[in-house]
């Protein structure tokens, strides 16, 4: 599709969109997703791909979230993409 969407569960409330960094087909790329606090970065080969912070009211979506889970969607009937020497780690 071109772009990186960033989604916030539940709801899957769209926070932020991006250009799709990583679109040549057949390359390696090194991606980082940082979260700190309500604050979220894509960086892929070291360069800020896509950024947001998630100032929705707490009030009615709650605080942004401390724990949870990371998804990964490939959209299109031939898109596929390979993934390795996957980590998550706490940044001090």
């Amino acid at each position: 599709t071109g772009v990186t969407n960033w989604r916030r569960n539940p709801g899957l409330i769209l926070m932020g969109q991006g250009a799709d960094p990583c679109a040549e087909i057949g390359r390696m790329y090194h991606v980082s997703i940082i979260k700190h606090d309500s604050s979220c970065q894509l960086q892929v080969d070291g360069m800020l791909a896509s950024s947001f912070t998630d100032n929705l009211d707490p009030n009615q979506y709650g605080l942004p979230p401390s724990t949870g889970k990371v998804g990964f969607r490939a959209i299109g009937a031939r898109a596929v993409f390979r993934i390795s020497d996957f980590r998550i780690s706490t940044v001090k």
